[in-house]
């Protein structure tokens, strides 16, 4: 007897059958987890702090995952901080 949280699909699938899991960031650094082994990106969980994301139907798990362009927000690259400090900037 097996005594597991994991939905028994998963427990038992094998490597073609398990799904495809990736995060995706969203531009104010919220992720959505999504499932892309139906061929199909779909979402599946949202990892927020903002409770208007949860009531944005684009999120809604089970449904078509967004596309998300743009990089997400983030310290400045290494290379532009010390090219700003060798001209006698920031």
């Amino acid at each position: 007897m097996l005594w597991t949280v994991i939905p028994i699909e998963l427990v038992m699938a094998n490597e073609a059958t398990a799904p495809r899991l990736s995060e995706r960031r969203l531009p104010d650094g919220s992720t959505l987890v999504v499932d892309s082994s139906t061929g199909v990106d779909r979402v599946l969980r949202l990892h927020s702090t903002d409770p208007a994301h949860y009531l944005n139907p684009e999120y809604d798990p089970g449904g078509p995952a967004p596309i998300v362009s743009g990089p997400a927000p983030g310290p400045a690259p290494a290379g532009r901080r010390a090219q700003g400090r060798a001209q006698g900037g920031v």
